[in-house]
């Protein structure tokens, strides 16, 4: 009688792991898109791995397929929208700065309008434009200096001592700006404010001229030069 042969041993069947990890990176691709370059990188990784998780599942007879694709996909949204969150991002706080340095510079031109009410009252009342005045509150070098980057309030009896006095023109609260103005003759003169908004050392200055044509005295506005 012939000796019964033992049964093979049983041989797990070749797995693929390739697409398990790349399901898992993918997720977590996914998942953490909105934190960039760590999501962006399990993404990235999982796409590469859901690849090769395919072309190791077309070999083992399609096992893996499901979990490779899952991967794949799963890290080319993650990082699709990654991407888009960055760039949303990036373009929101590029505009949330131009409009904080738009809101700072509105002050020049307030404070500019103010400065030629004031001397076109003077001029209806005496015919003649305002003495010079120095630069107040402080210099602009001291801007950056100063608490939360501003100057700080002078008395009025600093303005009127600076040559203010005259146009009735002065700044009660902490300025970014210092401001002067230069009578440059009997029928034109230009107020100036300065600044230094992002404390870089460049000076920013936004300048209003006055002129007396035909006996009228009309102002123009220049463009601030860049800060």
């Amino acid at each position: 009688m012939a000796t019964p042969q033992p049964a093979p041993p049983y041989q797990q069947p070749p797995g693929n792991g390739m697409a398990v990890a790349g399901m898992v990176l993918g997720i977590l691709g996914l998942v953490l898109c909105w934190l960039p370059f760590v999501g962006w990188a399990c993404a990235l990784v999982g796409i590469i791995l859901g690849a090769l998780g395919m072309s190791k599942a077309n070999k083992l007879g399609g096992k893996g397929k499901g979990m490779a694709v899952a991967g794949l996909i799963c890290g080319i949204l993650g990082l699709l929208i990654g991407v888009i969150l960055f760039v949303l991002a990036t373009m929101a706080v590029s505009s949330f700065d131009t409009y904080v340095t738009k809101s700072k510079r509105s002050e020049a031109s307030l404070q500019l309008r103010s400065i030629e009410t004031k001397i076109k009252t003077l001029y209806i009342d005496k015919s003649r434009l305002p003495n010079s005045a120095t630069v107040m509150p402080a210099p602009i070098s001291e801007l950056c200096s100063g608490p939360n980057q501003q100057l700080a309030n002078k008395p009025q009896s600093a303005w009127d001592a600076a040559g203010w006095q005259e146009m009735g023109f002065s700044v009660d609260e902490p300025s970014r700006y210092s401001y002067e103005w230069i009578k440059k003759s009997e029928t034109e003169g230009e107020a100036i404010a300065s600044t230094d908004l992002d404390c870089d050392g460049t000076i920013s200055t936004t300048k209003m001229t006055l002129r007396v044509t035909e006996g009228n005295l009309a102002a123009t506005y220049d463009e601030p030069t860049p800060d």
